[in-house]
């Protein structure tokens, strides 16, 4: 491995022949590319290549989302990265020779906005989601016309819904209807704020899991 500030064509990233250039924390840094191995993977090494294909393949629907409100970019780690790693070790389980799916740990932002306060959500016969909560403006950086995001996970279609927004901080209640073809299927439901520039947004939360019909 070499460290270098300047190459023949400046910094690079990515292989080129049969060598390999990154960002490490700041530093470009070239090094061999790395052979593939002949040897044949072991169970445990299948199970995380498993592990992780499902959680490539639970949250590409939603990478956008992610990339907005998932955290702070560290380094070379994107928000989508922090994600994968958060669905790695939070979400995802292996037990008795199956995977299961922690819904409820399921996460689409991380950040430290204040989120709402007393937030309560409902199903009503229509198939809309109602959602009230006690307006927390002008604490702890909060402002009122904070933005409410709500998503919708249908567990049964393995799809995403989302509104953004569904509301502000000051309106203490917003109604979000479901998509017509989610009749029988089970939802789980996540919130959570965004200031309007982007700049800052709270955790999300498990609002709960609902039956749509």
């Amino acid at each position: 491995m070499a460290i270098y500030t300047n190459g023949i064509l400046g910094t690079f990233s990515g292989k080129v022949g049969p060598v390999v250039g990154v960002n490490y924390k700041g530093t470009s840094v070239m090094r061999a590319a790395p052979k593939k191995s002949t040897k044949p993977a072991t169970p445990l090494q299948l199970i995380q290549q498993a592990k992780m294909s499902s959680v490539m393949q639970l949250l590409s629907p939603i990478k956008e989302l992610l990339a907005l409100y998932f955290g702070t970019s560290v380094d070379t780690r994107s928000r989508n990265n922090l994600a994968v790693s958060y669905f790695l070790t939070e979400v995802i389980k292996y037990e008795a020779e199956n995977f299961v799916i922690l819904y409820e740990k399921m996460m689409f932002a991380q950040g430290v906005l204040l989120f709402l306060a007393n937030l309560e959500c409902e199903k009503n016969t229509d198939n809309t989601l109602q959602f009230t909560w006690n307006n927390n403006s002008n604490q702890g950086g909060t402002k009122p016309t904070d933005e409410l995001i709500i998503v919708v996970f249908n567990s049964e279609k393995e799809e995403y819904v989302y509104y953004s927004p569904a509301g502000t901080r000051a309106d203490e209640t917003a109604i979000v209807a479901l998509p017509d073809n989610y009749v029988g299927d089970e939802v789980y439901v996540y919130a959570f704020m965004a200031a309007v520039n982007r700049k800052s947004n709270s955790s999300s939360w498990c609002c709960g899991k609902f039956l749509v019909g």
